[in-house]
Formats: structure tokens, C-alpha cells, sequence
């Protein structure tokens, strides 16, 4: 049923980034870990607008490192965290540094190669209300992060169009990659998918979460709170027809 109720966005920040990295998986970010992600794509927003536009981002020096084969960003502390969080800020970039990503192989077809998310950070000594981070990643893993690829007309089109302000403001770990995964389909209005996917996208383990109930209490919900009539998008877990079960009466899709 609708009400009346205003939609009041944090802001109208766009960002935009490819639907290699929406749709990826890994094991689920810290609420930190995510906010330093999102930072980094918001400094790269250069770089992909550019890639979208069809040009090479490569010859742009965006962001000159010591070594040709690396990029340097600068990440403000002061755009992720507040100063009393600092001290977390640090531990969560050089966890997020060991996230692994799958590359192409300079070796052959045959091969793939496994590097780290930042090969190297830069932290400052003293830490002040301008401090910055600098993080160093190499160019074919920049490529992930930046490079949009085209439909069969050559067009840009397989990229997630999404608010910095809304991913910035979660409260739950879980919002940054489920409100990447809806703004997705926003242009569609709504889609399906089963339960078992969602959770594997979200980075979920098997072991987590057994039962729906624990899901929905500790994932869906703490999510649509951060997102509904707050967001651009958002989902209901309590109209009809969200779930779907099967003869078991068991929970294997969402809508």
C-alpha cells in the first residue's frame, strides 16, 4: 500500500562503476572496509567517465606512481571516517590491501594471475584534519575497477549508476553490496533472484546465516531500514509476493 512519505536523499553524488565489480564475490567487507571502497571509486570517477566516453584512461597520468606499472590514489581520512576513527581507517586499508583479485596472465591464455587489491599503502606519520592516504595499485588491476564494457553497438552499457551519499551512509556491512546489487536493476524496477545467489554474492559463507529468519533479521532488514525512503532505490521484505517458497514451504527466491 502507498503512503505519503517524502523521499529525503543524503545527497546526489552519481557515481559510476562497472558491473564486474557490483557482481563480484568475495567474502563480505567490513562497514569500514566498504566505506574505503567507495572513496576509491568516487577518486576513480575520472578515470571510468573517461573509459565510458571511449577513451584511454591509461594515457590520462591521472595518478602518477614511482613505477610505470602502477597507479597512485589519494584517499582523504577525513572523506571516510571521522577523526576519532583514524586508528581504523589504517587497519582496515591494509586488510583490504591483502583482498586478492583474479588478473590475466602475462605468461599466456592458459594462466591467470592472483595479486593483491594495493600492492603497497602510503600512511602518514602524524595524522592531522587533512591527512591522506595514497594507495598504489597496478594498472591491469586498476582495469577491474575502471574500464566499462560495451554492448554489441559499441555503447557503454554494463556499469551500476549509484549515489556516494546513500553507499557512504550505511549502518550495516551488508548495504554497500546489496544497495550496488538493486541500483543494477533500478531501470528494470525489480528483479528475482534465489536466495542461495544472493548470499554468495553478498559474500556470505554457507555456514552463516542457515535459516531465512536469521538472514532476513541480520541482512535484509538492517539493510532496508539504511535504504528505504533514504535512497534512490530500496526493497520491502514485508509486501507480498518478496518471498518465494517452495512445496517445503522453504525460502529460495526473493523478488
Amino acid at each position: 500500500r502507498k503512503i505519503k512519505q517524502s523521499v529525503i536523499l543524503p545527497g546526489c553524488t552519481e557515481l559510476y562503476q562497472p558491473n564486474r565489480l557490483t557482481n563480484s564475490k568475495y567474502k563480505s567487507f567490513t562497514l569500514m572496509q566498504s566505506r574505503i571502497l567507495v572513496t576509491l571509486i568516487k577518486e576513480l570517477q575520472e578515470a571510468i567517465l573517461a573509459s565510458m566516453n571511449g577513451k584511454d584512461w591509461k594515457q590520462m597520468n591521472l595518478f602518477p606512481a614511482d613505477e610505470p606499472g602502477l597507479i597512485r590514489v589519494p584517499l582523504r581520512l577525513k572523506d571516510i571516517a571521522k577523526p576519532r576513527q583514524y586508528q581504523e581507517v589504517y587497519e582496515a586499508t591494509l586488510q583490504l590491501a591483502k583482498v586478492s583479485i583474479r588478473l590475466p596472465s602475462s605468461i599466456s591464455k592458459q594462466y591467470y594471475s592472483i595479486s593483491s587489491l594495493f600492492p603497497r599503502v602510503e600512511l602518514p606519520k602524524r595524522v592531522g584534519v587533512n591527512s591522506i592516504i595514497y594507495v598504489d595499485i597496478f594498472k591491469t588491476a586498476a582495469r577491474t575497477l575502471i574500464e566499462i564494457d560495451k554492448t554489441g553497438n559499441g555503447r557503454p552499457g554494463f556499469f551500476t549508476k549509484y549515489l556516494y551519499e546513500v553507499a557512504m551512509s550505511a549502518s550495516n556491512k551488508y548495504t554497500y553490496k546489496l544497495y550496488m546489487i538493486i541500483a543494477s536493476w533500478k531501470q528494470k524496477g525489480g528483479f528475482k533472484i534465489s536466495l542461495q545467489e544472493l548470499k554468495s554474492q553478498l559474500g556470505i559463507m554457507e555456514y552463516e546465516y542457515p535459516e531465512y529468519c536469521d538472514f532476513k533479521k541480520r541482512v535484509l532488514l538492517p539493510a532496508q531500514k539504511d535504504l528505504e525512503y533514504k535512497s534512490d532505490c530500496w526493497f520491502n521484505c514485508g509486501v507480498a509476493g518478496f518471498e518465494e517458497r517452495n512445496q517445503q514451504k522453504k525460502v529460495i527466491w526473493l523478488h
